[in-house]
């Protein structure tokens, strides 16, 4: 019994490691600029002149550190989603798998409640900073 509780604890952390690895491992597979963008032959080229019709951004200069700024929170911004589905589904078939026992459907219940409760407050320390980095960069 002992043997099957440490086997299933092992199992566990491999799960959350390979997870992890591959939520975070494709933030590894970033290539660098080529140091000359002014070429307007191949792709780079054409990139930066569709970027230049559609009136995007290009990144470089002033704009290169609020990019990366960006890119940060918008990759933890998905990794906490996908964090709080997992929590959803793991509460969600800890209530269905219950059978009754009033413990575990309690269990469950505060599980969901406090991943609602974790997103609303990832949520809103977004909006908040969103809100006072737009005030501050309209005002230069």
């Amino acid at each position: 019994m002992f043997l099957k509780i440490e086997k299933v604890k092992i199992f566990k952390l491999i799960y959350i490691g390979a997870i992890l690895f591959i939520i975070f491992s494709a933030n590894l597979a970033l290539a660098q600029p080529a140091d000359d963008t002014s070429d307007t032959s191949g792709v780079r080229g054409g990139l930066n002149e569709a970027a230049n019709i559609g009136g995007v951004p290009q990144t470089g200069g002033e704009e290169a550190i609020p990019n990366l700024i960006g890119n940060i929170i918008m990759g933890a911004l998905g990794s906490v989603g996908i964090i709080f589905l997992i929590l959803m589904i793991v509460g969600g078939v800890m209530w269905m798998t219950a059978s009754g026992n009033e413990e575990r459907v309690t269990k469950a219940k505060s599980l969901i409640t406090n991943a609602v409760i974790g997103m609303v407050i990832v949520f809103s320390a977004y909006a908040i900073t969103y809100f006072v980095t737009e005030t501050l960069l309209s005002t230069r």
